[in-house]
């Protein structure tokens, strides 16, 4: 974590003691006193407007009361439209003067069922304005039952839409509010009932109806029956055939009714005597298909008998279709060359291996030793040299199955202590040829290192081994959820070196046996989120970035403990230290250190400016001859590390590191490449490839090897001119004869130099 919280905690102060209310959500401070401006008639809207008198205050607005629900204002004045003849049915509609409003509508003269009030045809008995007698209003949310005001109805009657009724008898009411019997009349709550009906009839929708033989009415109200149906004693039923919902059909033909209603037969069944079946001669019923069981691989000998993938069904038998075959599992294999199923089911030869004749085998000169899971070249592999389990000693490889001084490794981050880039025992050359491409996972491989004849490389959350002869995966170590990152490995003395960062507590410094993958030691220390780069390995000592708010960590890798840690730098990630002259260097922050190899503490400082792009410094120092070389982006600094004082600098977009060889460093700026004398900084040459140059330069045998995301290169260095291309990209590491690129996706892509 490179941030930290802060709680700012601020304070009103109360002056000349005037105490200020603090209010709820929704509600303001008006006059000391807190109040809903929504509602609050004296500060409608806001503090100190009032509404008239006589208005209410709604949604922070003012304006009239509002009328109750079964009255309508006009001219700001409540009134019932359903009587009022000023207003009858809606606000303006004024009746003729012989005319009154009844029912929202003008009508004259009044019916014998009203009584004329003021003009107007009431009905005395449900009137609020004239209840029982004309001018005898209702209170509000009173009705009006029976010519009486009432809150309620009466006991034996029911409001419906402000008037008492008699849900018993009322037609346009009958039973429940609303429902009319359509000019019937209403008896017990039922329309029809006692109007008529003879004994055996029910009203159906205000008609008398025999549900006993009414086709639309079979049984009950509703339910009619078929076209082709009858109803007789209530039930619909077909003067042929079986009635299955509204149709009459043949049970025993029918192939979507087969014997029974809703049996539906396959589509290559028909229905016959009532039950399905197939059509053609010799195929059987199987669910909703027809089958022939002797030869149906889903239905071998019987219904529901599948042959597994590959089979063939052969006189009601599941079998393979080739001789020599058999099955394994769920397929037919030939066991004496599948290398998934060699001599056995479920016998799978490890990578590399053949199946001959049902035996396993490896190519010449390689063979499957102890715990490996693929062929191990024993004539390249330092830790089965010649034969397996004959481990070459520390510093030494193995070449033509013999052990010797080893040569070409490219053990860290730019190859060596120097970071240069430059592998000076590696003696191939261009053209080169595309071995061998190793999946590692799904997330980008980290640069490589390669050290005794296999290379190592980190993808996702995998360390993992590869053989370099033939880019077989040896072993994979899985180091689970690290929510920080995991470091670039860096190999040393037949041991690999990983940081890996989980803030406090899962935060660890390993070393791995190169032959196996087995944990050496695991040594805690001291982290945030970090992401780190490769260990410096120096000899029988390592050297990591650290700490909590930065720092040096150093090592004894061969006790396993812990040296020194310097909390001198500032915290900063994805960087790491080179050795010069007996003393390690850090580049953090734009400042370069000169730290003892013994207590890590700072001999020196020199800063060459730093502009801030986030808390990853995404570069390293390098030495070449003389002098020191980092990348402060966008500029290059050389420094000479005996003074520790500036050189010289080159101005333009560089990234990453710089690399060194002969003489000349190597370095990207603006997606190219650009070659400078180490001395004096003067541009040489340049190399722009596809203009999109990336990842830092390798180098050996006279030529520079540089990589875009998409294309790697390679350049003569003396002719400046380029031997070789090929399309893939990424990290770059070169050692043993390979040339190997770490690419975005997850991929290790070997190319073997010319000898």
């Amino acid at each position: 974590m490179r941030s930290f919280a802060s709680v700012l905690l601020v304070l009103a102060a109360c002056s000349s003691g005037q105490v200020t209310a603090v209010c709820g959500q929704g509600l303001l401070t008006c006059s000391g006193v807190c109040t809903s401006t929504a509602q609050d008639a004296a500060n409608c809207g806001a503090c100190g407007h009032a509404c008239a008198s006589g208005e209410s205050c709604t949604a922070g607005k003012c304006g009239a009361p509002a009328c109750q629900a079964d009255l309508a204002r006009c001219s700001g004045v409540c009134v019932d439209v359903g009587t009022d003849r000023q207003n009858c049915g809606v606000c303006g509609n004024a009746c003729g003067a012989a005319e009154s409003c009844l029912a929202g509508k003008c009508v004259a003269p009044c019916p014998a069922s009203t009584a004329a009030c003021s003009g107007a045809c009431v009905v005395l008995a449900t009137d609020r304005a004239n209840c029982g007698a004309c001018g005898n209003a209702c209170k509000v949310h009173e009705v009006c039952s029976a010519g009486t005001c009432a809150v309620s109805c009466q006991a034996d009657l029911t409001n419906c839409g402000g008037i008492c009724v008699d849900l018993a008898s009322d037609p346009t009411n009958c039973g429940t509010c609303s429902h009319s019997c359509g000019g019937g009349a209403c008896t017990a709550g039922q329309c029809g009932g006692g109007t008529g009906c003879a004994a055996g009839l029910a009203p159906c929708g205000g008609i008398c109806v025999d549900p006993q033989t009414s086709n639309a009415n079979c049984g009950s109200c509703g339910h009619a029956c078929g076209s082709a149906q009858s109803c007789a004693s209530g039930a619909c039923t077909c003067a042929s055939g079986t009635a299955c919902g509204s149709a009459c059909v043949d049970l025993t033909s029918n192939g979507a009714n087969c014997g029974a209603c809703g049996h539906v037969c396959g589509s290559t069944q028909v229905c016959s005597g009532g039950s399905c079946s197939c059509a053609a001669a010799g195929q059987s019923v199987c669910g909703s298909a027809c089958a022939d069981l002797t030869s149906d691989p889903a239905n071998c000998g019987a219904c529901g008998h599948a042959c597994v993938t590959g089979q063939v069904c052969s006189g009601s038998s599941c079998s393979c279709p080739t001789a020599g075959q058999t099955v394994c599992g769920s397929a037919c294999v030939n066991m004496t060359s599948d290398p998934a199923n060699c001599g056995a089911c479920g016998h799978a030869c490890v990578i590399g291996e053949t199946c001959a004749a049902s035996v396993c085998s490896c190519p010449a000169g390689t063979s499957v030793c102890a715990g490996s899971t693929a062929c191990i070249d024993t004539s390249t592999d330092a830790d089965n040299c010649g034969t397996c389990g004959s481990r070459c000693a520390a510093g030494q490889t193995c070449s033509a199955s013999s052990c010797a001084a080893e040569t070409g490794a490219f053990s860290q981050l730019g190859g060596n202590t120097h970071h240069s880039g430059f592998n000076a025992a590696e003696t191939g050359k261009p053209p080169l040829n595309a071995a061998w491409v190793a999946t590692l996972g799904a997330q980008a491989t980290t640069p490589a290192v390669i050290q005794g004849g296999r290379a190592f490389a980190i993808s996702g959350a995998f360390l993992n081994a590869v053989e370099l002869s033939n880019g077989a995966r040896i072993w994979s170590y899985n180091f689970g959820q690290v929510l920080g990152g995991i470091s670039w490995p860096s190999a040393g003395d037949r041991s690999l070196y990983v940081a890996t960062s989980n803030n406090g507590g899962d935060t660890w410094f390993r070393q791995f046996d190169r032959a196996t993958g087995t944990v050496g030691f695991k040594l805690a220390f001291g982290s945030q989120w970090e992401r780190y780069w490769s260990p410096l390995v120096v000899g029988a000592a390592a050297y990591i970035d650290g700490g909590a708010y930065g720092g040096l960590y150093g090592y004894n890798l061969t006790s396993g403990t812990q040296t020194f840690f310097d909390s001198e730098l500032e915290q900063y990630d994805s960087w790491s230290p080179a050795e010069f002259g007996g003393n390690v260097y850090t580049f953090v922050a734009g400042k370069l250190r000169k730290h003892s190899e013994i207590d890590g503490k700072v001999a020196a400082t020199i800063d060459v400016g730093w502009t801030w792009n986030g808390w990853s410094m995404n570069t390293a120092p390098v030495f070449g001859d003389k002098y020191a070389y980092v990348i402060s982006p966008p500029n290059l600094f050389a420094v000479d590390p005996s003074t520790m004082k500036q050189a010289w600098s080159v101005n333009g977009s560089y990234t990453r590191f710089a690399s060194f060889a002969g003489g000349i460093v190597y370095a990207l700026t603006g997606g190219s490449l650009s070659a400078m004398d180490g001395t004096t900084g003067s541009a040489k040459w340049t190399f722009a490839g596809d203009g999109q140059l990336a990842y830092p330069p390798v180098i050996a045998n006279g030529h520079v090897y540089v990589s875009s995301a998409a294309n790697v290169y390679a350049i003569n260095a003396a002719t400046h001119a380029q031997e070789w291309t090929a399309p893939v990209g990424g990290w770059l590491a070169i050692g043993e004869g390979y040339l190997l690129v770490s690419t975005t996706t997850g991929t290790l892509a070997a190319y073997r130099l010319t000898p």
